[in-house]
């Protein structure tokens, strides 16, 4: 039996610290410092040690307790997974405008400290029904989803996308075909400048043999001719003429 006991107080300290460990339960929820160690079971917030103290000192007072050093029942660990500090500053913050006012400035000192905390518990000065805090905080989250969702789909945008070559190509590419150039594949020895004719001697040769070839076709020669038989035409040709 008081082992069973002991491993169920074990699980409510382990979802307790899970609890602690959300982003809005980091800081106090009356004074914003960091590390809560106490929990106000009063409203369901969590609160660091000075404030705790003010708290059990309110009218009426509330009740705190403490994180590591008392144990929970299980009626008050399910009130304290439907509240925490976002829920209570829905509730007691609901009208609170952090544009004209900061809490840092409500809190500077520990009288400060507790006039804010009168005023916000005893007199409920920003104090807000909790079935209008609970719709008010849902639209909200509902209105950053949709933002973090418009902002994620303005980034993916802006990524350039990668097509694959098939779409950009076409149905029906033209084949790309690679010669087997086997004299392209052995490197090329280099060749002194005085062994190696010159580009210009060797366009003039080709636009040499490329007028005889002409002239010999235009005078009934035969390319095939040696040439010696081709001068001796020319030639013949030359003392008619």
């Amino acid at each position: 039996m008081a082992s069973r006991r002991r491993a169920a107080e074990d699980k409510n300290t382990k979802l307790l610290r899970e609890l602690a460990a959300l982003p809005a339960n980091k800081q106090c929820f009356d004074c914003l410092q960091r590390g809560p160690t106490y929990i106000n079971v009063t409203i369901g917030s969590f609160v660091c040690t000075t404030c705790s103290g003010i708290l059990r000192g309110l009218t009426p007072p509330h009740r705190v307790k403490s994180i590591s050093m008392t144990t929970f029942t299980p009626e008050e660990i399910e009130y304290l997974k439907s509240r925490g500090n976002e829920y209570c500053k829905y509730v007691w913050l609901g009208t609170f405008d952090t544009s004209t006012n900061s809490i840092e400035s409500e809190v500077s000192d520990d009288q400060r400290k507790r006039d804010f905390m009168v005023q916000k518990y005893e007199k409920k000065r920003w104090y807000v029904d909790p079935d209008i805090a609970v719709k008010k905080m849902q639209s909200d989250k509902q209105r950053q989803g949709v933002a973090q969702s418009q902002s994620f789909g303005t980034r993916s945008n802006s990524v350039i996308e990668t097509q694959p070559l098939s779409r950009l190509l076409g149905k029906s590419p033209t084949a790309l075909i690679v010669q087997n150039n086997q004299a392209a594949e052995t490197w090329p020895h280099p060749v002194s400048s005085a062994s190696a004719p010159s580009i210009s001697t060797k366009t003039a040769a080709q636009n040499h043999g490329s007028r005889s070839i002409d002239l010999l076709s235009e005078f009934g020669g035969d390319a095939s001719t040696p040439s010696t038989q081709a001068s001796a035409h020319f030639c013949s040709f030359c003392k008619i003429n």
